[in-house]
């Protein structure tokens, strides 16, 4: 089936769906829809700014006093905004001039839902930046907004807590390198330019983000599940 529209069980609002399976269902029997915000049309304007620069091997400021029509309003593309962009680019030309052999992989849709124990068209999602370095992924994602900071993962007492979305790439990265590539590491990376001056990064073995998958984000995915067919069953008897 092909994977069109939004993904049910998303990387990028999996911290919701893991802490709060009900949380979707509920806004789906409600009506909801996702709306956009000038702040989220001001991120897309950076990813575009990003990835542009990457597939040209170009820095940020070689796009200067753009604006972009984005989901509805008009964005400049202005020096802060490029500024705060390099910051990510600088952090992945360091990653590839210390690793003249890596891949690196650019806005990438990936599909990680054999992990998580789903239909294939349920579990898949676009990551920024991907870096395969020998035995390691390095999965990169840019939060461009100020408003929360966020980490890529915590060490918790016998336990790892990697960022949720971050995982999720990762785990569809390996699908489609691990015939070739005898990976062992996972580097977690976010760039928050705004908010913190340096990347977060969260190390963790490809054993722990395997056991992640297998105890946090299968009984998550199976939770959300079971709510979406409670919903159905409801929506049917309401109509």
């Amino acid at each position: 089936m092909a994977e069109l529209g939004h993904s049910t069980f998303s990387a990028s609002g999996s911290h919701t769906w893991l802490a709060c399976p009900g949380s979707i269902p509920l806004s789906a029997l409600a009506g909801g829809e996702r709306t956009s915000s000038e702040y989220a049309a001001q991120g897309t304007a950076a990813h575009l700014v990003l990835t542009w620069a990457l597939n040209n091997k170009a820095l940020a400021l070689s796009y200067p006093n753009l604006t972009e029509m984005v989901d509805g309003y008009l964005i400049d593309i202005d020096e802060e905004m490029t500024s705060n962009v390099q910051i990510t680019l600088d952090y992945v030309w360091g990653i590839l001039a210390s690793h003249p052999g890596a891949i690196l992989l650019v806005d990438r849709r990936v599909n990680y839902a054999g992990w998580i124990g789903v239909g294939r068209d349920q579990g898949w999602g676009t990551l920024d930046i991907a870096i395969i370095i020998g035995n390691e992924i390095v999965t990169i994602d840019l939060k461009y907004g100020k408003g929360v900071r966020v980490e890529a993962g915590h060490d918790m007492p016998e336990t790892v807590e990697p960022n949720s979305q971050l995982a999720l790439y990762a785990l569809g990265i390996l699908t489609e390198v691990e015939d070739f590539a005898e990976i062992e590491r996972v580097r977690l990376v976010i760039s928050q330019p705004r908010v913190l001056e340096a990347p977060s990064e969260y190390d963790l073995s490809l054993a722990d983000l395997k056991a992640w998958a297998q105890h946090v984000a299968v009984p998550g995915a199976q939770a959300r599940s079971e709510e979406r067919r409670v919903g159905k069953e409801c929506r049917s008897r309401w109509s």
